[in-house]
């Protein structure tokens, strides 16, 4: 998630500076914690597996840093999780879509929050 580029959006694609990004649903195979020993927040490494339309499925290795401008902002999947990833065909590049709300723990907390005040606005129904 190195990527300081300006977000841009034509003909379906994402452009950040020199890329163009897909939006691709993605399979977390494997989530490990990189230098456990060293004191939190930790680096982290998402195996995910991905398939571009009409193309083989792919496994790509995504490393999260905390020095990563998105780090806290990044709700992070465990194994076994479908999320949203930007991937440049290109390159071969992927990074976690923050546009997809799996992925962005602020819209999550507004989501639940909204949730939570649905809940607290019904009547019992005992």
């Amino acid at each position: 998630m190195r990527h300081h580029e300006e977000r841009g959006e034509k003909h379906g694609h994402f452009h950040f500076g020199h890329h163009q990004w897909v939006l691709l649903d993605g399979t977390v195979l494997e989530r490990r914690i990189l230098h456990p020993q060293r004191p939190a927040p930790h680096a982290k490494l998402f195996v995910v597996r991905l398939q571009p339309p009409g193309q083989p499925p792919f496994t790509v290795e995504l490393t999260l840093h905390p020095s990563d401008g998105n780090y806290a902002g990044i709700a992070q999947p465990n194994a076994g999780e479908v999320r949203g990833f930007l991937y440049d065909p290109k390159s071969g590049k992927v990074q976690f879509a923050l546009e997809d709300p799996r992925n962005n723990l602020a819209m999550m907390l507004r989501e639940a929050d909204a949730m939570a005040a649905a809940l607290e606005d019904e009547p019992d129904a005992y």
